[in-house]
């Protein structure tokens, strides 16, 4: 049973570890080394290096390979946004029997901010 167990665990380690390679090779191909913004469409772990004068192939690159060759302010990788403007409804100045105010609804402001290929859910 425990063999059977480490069987698995090393069947998941060795399927990570190539979809992570996998990964990496879209952020570093010609198409995303071109710009900051085909970097991060490329993928949404892709990021993009803003030091110009990095060592090395490609300034777009998995985040996380960037530790030790540019600093981390430096490094754009953008999230996703999701903000709710404040609520303006309209008082029409009259009050319902139970003494609420009357308010007539407007359509509200949502701000959105997505990193490209990124799917969002807000409910």
């Amino acid at each position: 049973m425990k063999s059977h167990i480490y069987s698995l665990f090393a069947l998941f380690i060795v399927i990570a570890d190539v979809f992570a390679k996998d990964v990496r090779k879209l952020c570093t191909n010609t198409l995303g080394s071109r710009s900051c913004g085909q970097c991060i469409k490329q993928h949404p772990d892709c990021a993009w290096c803003l030091d110009p004068h990095l060592v090395g192939p490609s300034r777009c690159d998995l985040k996380s390979e960037f530790q030790g060759k540019c600093a981390p302010s430096l490094i754009y990788s953008p999230t996703t946004e999701v903000r709710i403007v404040p609520q303006n409804n309209l008082p029409l100045g009259s009050k319902q029997a139970d003494g609420a105010t009357i308010v007539q609804l407007e359509p509200q402001q949502v701000v959105l901010r997505m990193k490209p290929g990124l799917l969002t859910y807000y409910w």
